[in-house]
């Protein structure tokens, strides 16, 4: 009877297949769609307005990066971004790099993440940064410490790799490399796509600077986070609208709490 009831919570199985498919995003819980439908009915309009369904758009709006601040122990609900994907959030992060780093600065990436967290980074190279690649030890098919050090440099801006593979499974020490890539003055990204759905994550217990994980992979509608240091996500420039400064709304293209109020200074 348990069992009929979880099943019954997932509305893509009800039907004759069976879906072998969960490694390419989770099953939809029905209690999430229904709480999206709901939005659309009384909240989908403009943040930053004092009409109540304004009102409750953005407490719902605050309230989101707020749970999702506590989910992964952060400090800030500022540093909580939301975005369509992990593909998307890393791509919007590397983008903002690009502007600051100059021809020359490294980046180093491993042989064994997902694309989300590679190509984005890859791409940087055509800017004339350096791109480097972390192997794995072929006979254990691990990550080493001694074999980052070795492609660690003063110019290393970014160390990007998985806490999960979503090929192999492996765990890594995420603390243990942030650790390494922090004393060589280098930030850290962590692709937690294949990790989030088994284990909490813990960003100061990892002290990464970047996270990201979807949602679609966690039971939830298609849909990512991206946790980011405040004091780094300060100094990005942002890609939404020149007016817009603060996080997480520089870096979420879209609806702004302040649209409304900074629309009529500006126009009128």
């Amino acid at each position: 009877m348990r069992f009929d009831y979880i099943r019954s919570q997932f509305p893509g199985l009800g039907t004759d297949w069976v879906l072998l498919d969960n490694a390419g995003g989770s099953q939809i819980l029905k209690p999430v769609v229904e709480r999206i439908n709901e939005h659309f009915y009384s909240s989908n309009v403009q943040l930053g307005g004092t009409y109540p369904h304004s009102m409750l758009a953005e407490e719902r709006h605050e309230k989101a990066h707020l749970d999702l601040m506590r989910w992964v122990n952060a400090d800030d609900p500022s540093e909580i971004i939301l975005g369509s994907s992990t593909s998307l959030l890393v791509r919007t992060l590397a983008g903002n790099f690009s502007r600051i780093w100059k021809p020359g600065d490294e980046i180093i990436v491993t042989n064994c993440d997902h694309e989300a967290n590679i190509g984005a980074w890859r791409e940087l190279a055509d800017r004339g940064i350096v791109v480097k690649e972390w192997k794995i030890n072929p006979e254990t098919f691990e990550l080493e410490q001694e074999e980052l050090k070795k492609l660690l440099t003063n110019r290393t801006k970014m160390v990007a790799f998985t806490a999960a593979s979503n090929v192999l499974g492996m765990l890594n020490p995420v603390a243990e490399f942030a650790a390494l890539a922090h004393s060589a003055g280098a930030m850290v990204c962590v692709d937690s796509v294949a990790y989030a759905p088994h284990r909490l994550i813990d960003v100061k217990e990892w002290d990464a600077d970047f996270v990201v994980f979807s949602f679609y992979k966690t039971y939830g509608p298609h849909y990512a986070m991206m946790y980011g240091k405040r004091e780094i996500l300060d100094q990005l420039p942002g890609n939404n609208h020149f007016f817009i400064e603060e996080s997480p709304y520089k870096f979420q293209p879209g609806n702004y709490k302040g649209y409304v109020q900074v629309r009529l200074f500006t126009y009128c």
